[in-house]
């Protein structure tokens, strides 16, 4: 083994075994780099060792509403072994095939075929990944059949067809996985309920809506409804017919009311981010990688960058952000606008994610 691994590094040209890696490129940088640390133990490693958040998205609704059950799902909190929340949704989703199977009614079969075929965590992956940044229920459906189909190919076992009228099989499952969902992550569907509702107070009078992230940057959300109109041209000997749109300068309710959500989630992001790299600075770590919820440095540094990310989402949300955002929101309206109240905080103490070995992991 060794030997074959200097083989590759010392001349990857020559002997190209790491082309066959499901990552060939990464796989050659640590051949080199494991090489070099078997000639120098004292060589220093370069590679960049990412670490990722579990669903940076519902981690970041679990704090901002103290939703024990949604952070332990997300690693928020401490915990012996990590935490699939695919895999729960899974769970929770066949647990409800099981119940229906026993129900007579048009869902019945469905429901037996569903388990038959077998649901597993790569059907709930993307409808969850999703659903935390707005994503419809239509979405989810069409997630669910390319999954299905998918995995039909993959297996040749066939998944679940209409054979009466009335039956939508891909329906028939989202509409269970979305109950699943909000079944594990409450505070996600609490949450886009308030920011859509406090949104359509804005939209009403036609205001943008202005906040101020944690860090202190200004972020203001406006959607301009437009107007379609055709030119027709002539270019060259032929005529041409271009769809063109206009600015009203009036506000587009619908995309105002469905953009907060994630416009506000992805600005806490960013703040996490940020301010994670504020930390790690002063921890002495200079050399780091940024990818929305993953951060790199060298494996030298891993250790102070994860103190530094769980440090970064302390100091974020210990306060409550959301009555924080409430109080700045309520400022910009006439006083005769009326935004509803936050919602139901839950008992989750942000503190144990100072804790969480499988935070960011």
């Amino acid at each position: 083994q060794e030997a074959w691994l200097r083989g590759i590094a010392q001349d990857p040209l020559d002997c190209r075994d790491w082309e066959g890696a499901s990552s060939p490129w990464q796989f050659l940088a640590w051949a080199v780099d494991h090489v070099a640390i078997l000639d120098d133990p004292k060589h220093c490693s370069t590679l960049p060792i990412h670490q990722d958040a579990t669903q940076s998205g519902i981690q970041i609704y679990s704090l901002l509403l103290r939703d024990a059950e949604a952070a332990a799902a997300t690693n928020v909190t401490p915990s012996d072994t990590p935490q699939d929340l695919y895999g729960l949704v899974a769970s929770k989703l066949e647990g409800l095939l099981q119940q229906t199977a026993k129900e007579p009614g048009i869902n019945q079969r469905l429901a037996k075929c569903w388990l038959e075929f077998g649901v597993d965590r790569k059907c709930c992956k993307r409808p969850v990944m999703t659903r935390v940044y707005n994503a419809t229920r239509h979405s989810s459906a069409r997630y669910v059949e390319e999954w299905a189909k998918d995995k039909e190919a993959a297996t040749g076992k066939p998944h679940p067809k209409r054979e009466i009228s009335g039956e939508k099989p891909y329906w028939f499952l989202s509409q269970l996985l979305w109950e699943a969902m909000e079944s594990v992550v409450s505070s996600t569907t609490r949450g886009q309920d308030w920011f859509s509702r406090v949104a359509g107070c804005f939209a009403e009078r036609g205001l943008p809506i202005r906040w101020t992230s944690p860090v202190g940057m200004p972020v203001q959300q406006f959607y301009s409804d437009y107007t379609h109109y055709c030119v027709r041209t002539r270019i060259g000997e032929k005529f041409r017919q271009v769809g063109l749109r206009s600015a009203t300068g009036k506000v587009d309710r619908r995309k105002m009311r469905s953009a907060f959500a994630p416009n506000f989630i992805h600005s806490l992001d960013a703040a996490a981010m940020m301010r994670t790299m504020v930390n790690a600075r002063t921890l002495g770590v200079t050399h780091v990688a940024c990818n929305h919820d993953s951060f790199a440095s060298i494996a030298a540094d891993s250790a102070a960058l994860a103190v530094a990310t769980r440090k970064a989402f302390f100091e974020l949300f210990s306060p409550n952000v959301l009555d924080i955002l409430r109080t700045e929101l309520v400022g910009q309206l006439p006083p005769d606008a009326i935004i509803p109240e936050v919602p139901t905080y839950g008992t989750l103490d942000v503190s144990q994610v100072l804790n969480s070995p499988y935070f960011f992991s």
